[in-house]
């Protein structure tokens, strides 16, 4: 029986979790899957201890993480794995009181759509003319980033200022 998705093998790394992650997001035509449906993401799910049950060291490695990171998750948030960029991401902790305006901070702040219960859509910027941001591949960024973040989730909420920081050291001069 194989893991979902969304969930980490016991002896799988970080990195190799989110690009299993990755491959399972794509939609059939091989795009990244970018609109995330919050009306399932919030209903249904229970508290951390339901959605954990039987799996009680992996909660608590995944909390840990997200203390590390900054965030004290409580025993009624919902752990959301489409929110997360690694197990224990910190942001995939969704609070009882506000699911809505967190998934919406969330979704605004990783620039992803999402639609049902909160409807964002981000801001269209003009891509430079070959995909490229300022000369490099978004996916290099990307993944340099989500590893930075991996080895530091403290840095979770900084991934605008991590992406800025990276192109600048990396792009070519204009």
């Amino acid at each position: 029986m194989s893991t979902p998705p969304n969930q980490r093998q016991p002896d799988e790394t970080a990195a190799g979790f989110r690009r299993r992650r990755k491959a399972a997001l794509r939609s059939p035509l091989g795009l990244p899957t970018a609109v995330f449906d919050s009306s399932r993401l919030i209903r249904g799910n229970g508290t951390l201890a339901d959605q954990f049950a039987g799996e009680e060291a992996n909660l608590e490695t995944m909390v840990a993480t997200a203390r590390a990171g900054g965030y004290n998750p409580s025993p009624n948030d919902t752990y959301k794995p489409a929110l997360a960029e690694f197990p224990g991401d910190p942001l995939a902790f969704v609070p009882a009181d506000d699911p809505e305006g967190h998934i919406r901070r969330v979704c605004k702040q990783q620039g992803k759509a999402c639609r049902g219960v909160v409807d964002y859509t981000p801001p269209v910027r003009d891509p430079e003319p070959d995909g490229l941001v300022r000369g490099i591949n978004p996916e290099i960024v990307g993944e340099a980033v989500a590893m930075q973040i991996a080895d530091d989730p403290g840095l979770a909420g900084k991934r605008e200022q991590l992406t800025e920081d990276y192109v600048n050291r990396h792009a070519p001069s204009e």
